[in-house]
């Protein structure tokens, strides 16, 4: 068995050499920490650029689209030569609370099931159900992105 004093100085040694290392430690991330902000300040100008110029495609994205959705309106012509198009969607607006009346007298359903409905109401008309169509631009994917 070792004796009281030797355990105390292995002990001592031994955290002597964890603080060596985190001292250690501490002082690389210290110096990653400084490096990575020398970096974000180097680039700090870029970062602002490219924001900008994301938000200027933006812009001319929403432009482009507005316009093909007039000449969609115009000329009901769903695809322009540059590739930019229009996409329909239709969504059907109804009271679930009728469509479940409807649903149960047709024993079609103890619940209302949405996707089944749907589909129904989308080939057979029913007095209580509205289509909603909603028209969207579409703009071709670009290289540059």
């Amino acid at each position: 068995m070792k004796a009281k004093e030797v355990y105390e100085t292995e002990l001592q040694q031994a955290y002597k050499e964890l603080e060596d290392l985190r001292y250690g430690e501490k002082a690389y991330a210290d110096e990653l920490r400084a490096k990575r902000q020398e970096f974000e300040d180097s680039i700090a100008d870029l970062k602002q650029k490219c924001k900008e110029a994301g938000e200027c495609v933006d812009n001319q994205a929403e432009k482009v689209r507005e316009k093909m959705i007039g000449y969609f309106s115009e000329h009901q012509i769903k695809k322009a030569d540059c590739g930019v198009g229009i996409r329909e969607t239709t969504k059907l607006v109804y009271d679930k609370d009728s469509a479940l009346k409807w649903a149960m007298e047709k024993q079609l359903a103890l619940n209302l099931d949405v996707r089944a409905f749907e589909k129904i109401a989308k080939s057979t008309p029913l007095d209580f159900v509205k289509e909603e169509k909603t028209v969207t631009a579409t703009i071709p994917r670009s290289e540059a992105r």
